[in-house]
């Protein structure tokens, strides 16, 4: 992952010795003009990937990884730095599933911290869900989506506002179609969190369907971008925007010239005025291969 702060220096978040175990975390900031400044390393278990990293106004870095024991146990970790590096606060996973695997890292501007995470429980099999830690890295608390089905949940990308809500998406499983697209708004605040408003999309095929990429605006509306499977087709883009209340307000499709599996997984923005930009890969025509 990659982001840059308000003075223009560049943080990247990554593994080191990607292929041989162990494996480390590392974080690299550079100045504005690409010269390293410094570089931090860090281990929690056995093998260790960075995921996800988040800065904010006072650029200090949060990142998230994911962190296998010998045995293939996973622990989700977030660790901290200041703007000059120094380590702040570490915590690992502190929610209610096993084998938890990190998704996406937010930071509010209380410096609150949200990490989106997939994780199993007994019940219910894999749970999206996710854990705010406070400005010290004191753990809040953890609000778990588990879907209609309790069969198992997957992870794919969360938002956040400044008003203590968390936006995700994703795809649940369902015992008589596919998977299906999952956008909930899951609220943070107080003692003990709950999960505002929910809604599943099952194409008309009933296929496979997942979301990729969400984003908010400053007027509280939701944009969700995903993969739906049509009759005769293998996949288009699919775009959603709802109000602050789960209302949905348009969807959108899209199918490149050639008929292909298309994927909306490299991003999603919002310019705040009514305007959404969603990028990702797929068929253009039948003489190339995937393009974005």
């Amino acid at each position: 992952d990659i982001k840059i702060d308000q003075n223009g220096n560049i943080y990247v978040l990554g593994t080191l010795n990607y292929t041989t175990s162990p494996t480390e975390v590392i974080l690299k900031k550079y100045d504005p003009s690409g010269t390293e400044t410094w570089s931090r390393t860090i281990s929690w278990m056995n093998d260790n990937y960075g995921i996800s990293l988040a800065l904010d106004d006072q650029a200090t870095s949060y990142a998230a990884f994911t962190s296998f024991d010998n045995l293939g146990f996973s622990d989700a970790v977030v660790a901290t730095w200041d703007v000059n590096g120094n380590p702040g606060w570490t915590s690992g996973y502190l929610g209610f599933g096993g084998s938890p695997d990190a998704h996406k890292i937010k930071v509010d501007s209380l410096h609150n911290c949200f990490l989106f995470v997939e994780s199993i429980t007994a019940l219910t099999d894999r749970d999206m869900s996710v854990e705010k830690f406070d400005a010290t890295g004191s753990f809040r608390m953890e609000v778990r989506y588990d879907g209609a089905s309790h069969l198992a949940d997957f992870c794919y990308d969360m938002d956040i506002d400044n008003h203590g809500f968390a936006y995700i998406t994703g795809s649940t499983s369902s015992p008589t179609t596919d998977l299906d697209m999952v956008v909930a708004k899951l609220d943070l605040n107080g003692t003990v969190g709950s999960i505002d408003w929910s809604t599943v999309y099952d194409s008309p095929t009933g296929g496979y369907d997942h979301g990729n990429k969400i984003t908010t605006d400053p007027f509280g509306n939701v944009y969700a971008s995903g993969l739906a499977e049509p009759p005769n087709q293998d996949a288009d883009f699919i775009i959603f925007k709802y109000n602050g209340s789960g209302t949905e307000l348009w969807r959108t499709t899209y199918n490149a010239p050639a008929d292909g599996f298309h994927t909306p997984d490299a991003g999603i923005f919002s310019t705040g005025l009514g305007e959404v930009y969603v990028a990702g890969h797929g068929l253009w025509d039948d003489s190339t291969s995937s393009d974005y």
